[in-house]
């Protein structure tokens, strides 16, 4: 329960910038989640320790102090049904988020409603044109939960179950047509999805 650090992989420590001798013993978000990250690393912590396995998509802080975006997946380990402790993997995304940020900087120069969900339905990136039509800011619509703040109530659960079904089908491409709502009222928009 006090989120000390057991063994670390050879990845964490390139990763990360320490030696064993550095991390054995010590609370992992003093080590890579100081400062500015310590709220948001505390969160996480106590999700982990909380006994769920869990996926997110962070930053981390390397020995030197450069900041690191991390994929981390948290796996409860369990013996006699009891928590003993949580194994985390962190991955280096850097040169997915470079891409996404260059992906997220041409579609700010196209005229076109772009929307990327998280697979929890979450929005991660709304274009200026959709945010317009939503009558929305980025900052009040990114994080917020899609169906509930860009549908239509009427068409929420429809639309849930479509993306639940287009995520287990391992399907890759689909095309649909749904309402959104916006300060006019409702409009219909043709989506074409890409899982």
């Amino acid at each position: 329960n006090e989120d000390r650090v057991v063994e670390a992989s050879r990845g964490f420590q390139s990763l990360f910038g320490y030696a064993p001798s550095e991390i054995r013993g010590r609370r992992i978000n003093e080590l890579i989640a100081s400062g500015d990250l310590a709220g948001e690393a505390s969160m996480v912590s106590s999700l982990a320790i909380s006994g769920k396995a869990f996926h997110t998509e962070t930053t981390r802080i390397h020995r030197a102090g450069r900041r690191i975006p991390v994929s981390l997946i948290a796996y409860p380990v369990e013996y006699a049904s009891r928590l003993v402790g949580v194994v985390g993997v962190y991955r280096d995304i850097s040169s997915r988020t470079e891409t996404r940020r260059q992906f997220e900087e041409f579609l700010g120069t196209v005229d076109a409603l772009a929307l990327i969900l998280a697979t929890h339905g979450r929005v991660v990136y709304a274009t200026r044109t959709l945010l317009d039509l939503l009558g929305a800011t980025e900052s009040g619509l990114l994080g917020t939960d899609w169906f509930d703040s860009g549908l239509p109530e009427d068409a929420r659960e429809g639309m849930r179950h479509v993306l639940e079904a287009l995520l287990s089908s391992g399907t890759t491409r689909h095309r649909g047509v749904n309402p959104i709502q916006t300060p006019a009222g409702t409009r219909q928009i043709s989506w074409s999805n890409t899982l």
